[in-house]
């Protein structure tokens, strides 16, 4: 007959409590967020030349959050493992269950040890992923923009959207004295828009609306202009990259 680990009343509480703090955590963030968004968004455009690593904060920061419980958890389940191999049991002595177990022992014992690790490699690798992906949103330093010739010409690119998707195509038309005319391709939108040169970058402010900053950065020898726009009512903030139309 199989032997089975009774499930432990404190491990129980444990959990729950555990589960409990998470989600309050979690709320209290969201919560925080919402209610600073608009000053979240002023800060990051209140240095132009600092826009683009301000977002990168912006970005790394629940990154960290989201990544520090799951590399905790992959930790456990490999020592985890390695206790079921040492003692060529599962549960392991000493393990406490938050409900009835069976324990299986001998060579049974292996496959789920295997499969332990085997996941904790998938956690690390995803927490990787994340660092990746963060660390590829990184922009070059944004080079000093003297006057509009500089920008001048046909610029194309998208937006990445709030939800972190890729929002549709753009097309910016700047000319010399700084009027960029800019055209959506889906659900077709078309304008005009005034830019301010100051301090070697370009902003923009259309009342009630949008606010931004564009910069000028070199990326293997090819000119990007970055766009760190802000939605006023929301304080949703937008990036976009475009590269000059050939």
């Amino acid at each position: 007959m199989t032997e089975v680990r009774r499930a432990d009343a404190a491990a129980r509480r444990t959990v729950a409590l555990v589960l409990v703090a998470g989600t309050c955590v979690g709320a209290l963030l969201l919560a925080a967020f919402t209610r600073y968004r608009v000053t979240l968004s002023n800060w990051v455009l209140a240095d132009p030349g600092s826009s683009a690593q301000r977002v990168k904060l912006v970005l790394l920061l629940p990154a960290a959050v989201l990544l520090a419980p799951l590399l905790a958890l992959a930790v456990y389940l490999w020592a985890l493992g390695g206790r079921v191999v040492r003692a060529r049991e599962f549960p392991p002595p000493g393990l406490r269950v938050i409900r009835d177990t069976p324990i299986v022992t001998g060579e049974r014992t292996k496959s789920d040890q295997k499969g332990g690790h085997v996941l904790t490699l998938r956690f690390v690798a995803v927490a990787g992923l994340m660092i990746v992906l963060v660390g590829c949103g990184t922009a070059p330093p944004a080079k000093p923009i003297a006057s509009f010739r500089e920008l001048t010409g046909t610029w194309e690119g998208q937006y990445v959207l709030p939800s972190g998707e890729l929002g549709p195509l753009w097309q910016y038309t700047i000319r010399e004295e700084g009027q960029m005319r800019f055209k959506r391709s889906e659900l077709p939108v078309e304008g005009t828009r005034q830019l301010q040169l100051r301090d070697g970058r370009v902003l923009y402010d259309d009342s009630m609306f949008w606010s931004g900053v564009l910069t000028l950065h070199e990326v293997e020898g090819r000119h990007i202009l970055k766009d760190v726009a802000i939605q006023k009512r929301s304080g949703a903030v937008f990036t976009g990259e475009f590269t000059l139309k050939q």
